[in-house]
């Protein structure tokens, strides 16, 4: 009898123990933290209506507004082919997708076309890859975008950022154009604040940084970081664009220098290093001290991007380098 009754004990105690997670405690469940902020925020001011209405200044390119990299419940539409870029709200990986059948894009009817040309490992890697878009619009009329690219392509290594500059100081935002067919966006937090925090789908925070030249800095919700040049007079032709990523843990991937975004954009020098008078990259660098150079050339009176080649070396700086090979040319 004595056994029957310890093996009944036993039984209730493993069969209370399973349910242990499921049963609700009588004591009162503890208050939900106090003070934050939700990960998606909503901007009615740009949720209709596309406020950028110029195309970038290097790439050319205007995406329309259904043309968002992210939907408005944070999940991911058209990601960024730069890693380590983490631009959608939502952490959570059963998200809804848009409908795409056989590349179409069933909102806005458009091809979805992206190409990786040259992916090599490294902590932060520079991706060359190109994206299009058949779909872009002017006031309302089709147009065609005409970079160093081609018609409608896009170089996917160098994103850009363009500012929307509203008459209510609040409602100013931040555009990032990383795609053809893809971009995000962020409004400033308060009338006089330097940051700008990621709306309709977004995720991440820029901050501007006044200086010569000015920078924002986009802060990802994995912590990378990635720096674009800014607007003022010493941006020259290199106003919108990547300068330098660096993720967590210190590894970084640049353009031109890593110093400064002067010494990148290098005016003073003749700009041989960075970019051109015109802002396209000529020379970036991934986190494992890769170099890859980019080569324009005028075709039918127009600068096309006809090369890129990726190099090593074995010994000295980039500046004055020994044992230069070249890995991978497109």
């Amino acid at each position: 009898m004595q056994q029957l009754l310890a093996r009944s004990a036993i039984g209730i105690a493993v069969f209370a123990g399973a349910l242990a997670p499921f049963v609700l405690s009588s004591r009162s469940a503890p208050p939900p933290p106090q003070g934050g902020s939700a990960i998606q925020q909503q901007s009615v001011d740009s949720l209709f209506t596309m406020k950028v209405t110029t195309p970038t200044p290097v790439q050319d390119v205007l995406p329309i507004l259904f043309q968002r990299g992210v939907q408005l419940d944070g999940s991911l539409r058209a990601a960024p082919q730069q890693p380590p870029m983490v631009v959608a709200a939502n952490p959570f990986e059963d998200a809804w997708r848009a409908p795409s059948i056989g590349g179409i894009d069933l909102v806005t009817g458009a091809f979805e076309l992206q190409e990786v040309d040259i992916a090599l490992p490294a902590s932060v890697p520079w991706v060359v890859g190109r994206s299009n878009n058949a779909r872009q619009e002017s006031s309302g009329t089709h147009r065609t975008s005409n970079s160093y690219q081609g018609r409608n392509w896009f170089q996917t290594s160098q994103p850009e950022i363009a500012f929307y500059d509203d008459a209510t100081n609040s409602k100013d935002m931040v555009f990032l154009f990383y795609g053809a067919d893809r971009f995000s966006e962020y409004k400033r937090v308060d009338s006089t604040g330097p940051t700008f925090r990621g709306v309709n789908g977004a995720s991440g925070v820029f901050k501007h940084v006044a200086g010569d030249p000015d920078t924002y800095t986009l802060t990802d919700q994995h912590g990378n970081e990635l720096v674009f040049i800014g607007f003022d007079t010493e941006a020259y032709g290199a106003a919108g664009q990547l300068w330098k990523i660096t993720d967590p843990a210190g590894n970084v991937a640049y353009v031109g220098d890593s110093a400064s975004p002067s010494a990148a954009i290098d005016q003073a020098g003749g700009y041989t290093k960075g970019y051109d008078s015109s802002g396209r990259m000529k020379k970036a660098y991934d986190s494992a001290d890769r170099r890859f150079s980019y080569t324009y050339t005028t075709l039918d009176s127009v600068v096309r991007l006809t090369q890129v080649k990726a190099e090593t070396k074995t010994g000295g700086t980039w500046a004055s380098p020994s044992g230069v090979a070249t890995v991978m040319t497109v």
